[in-house]
């Protein structure tokens, strides 16, 4: 299994895992966008919208570093639940546990931070037109 073309394996991963989430950003980009577009004109609408990506992006990574941390330090995988939880050749389970840890608290993290960015901007919006 691969991604179909003749490219060096992290590559690989990389495109596997942009082709698996670019619909996230599609998602993020039209929610904080509507929450904006409303409030904010020329520059200041641009502004806005880059601030809370970016702030949507540091939810995300934060979350993904925690999904680490929890993955590598606080949970232990058994030997014997492989059998329970994947299939197939996992050569590294605890790493294969791991990286399922980081992608889901990822996700979590862009959720929370969809949130959090969207509220942000709207009461920032509001603020500048009622002083």
């Amino acid at each position: 299994m691969g991604v179909g073309i003749a490219v060096p394996y992290r590559l690989g991963v990389a495109f596997v895992g942009f082709y698996a989430t670019w619909w996230v950003g599609l998602i993020v980009g039209a929610v904080i966008g509507s929450s904006a577009v409303f409030l904010y004109t020329g520059s200041a609408l641009r502004h806005m919208i880059v601030k809370a990506l970016g702030l949507n992006l540091l939810f995300a990574i934060t979350f993904a570093f925690v999904g680490f941390v929890a993955g590598k330090y606080f949970i232990n995988v058994p030997a014997n639940i492989g059998g329970a939880i994947v299939t197939g050749d996992i050569m590294d389970l605890e790493s294969f546990v791991n990286v399922g840890l980081i992608h889901y608290a990822s996700y979590i993290g862009g959720l929370v931070g969809l949130v959090v960015a969207s509220i942000w901007v709207i009461r920032r919006g509001l603020k500048l037109m009622h002083g």
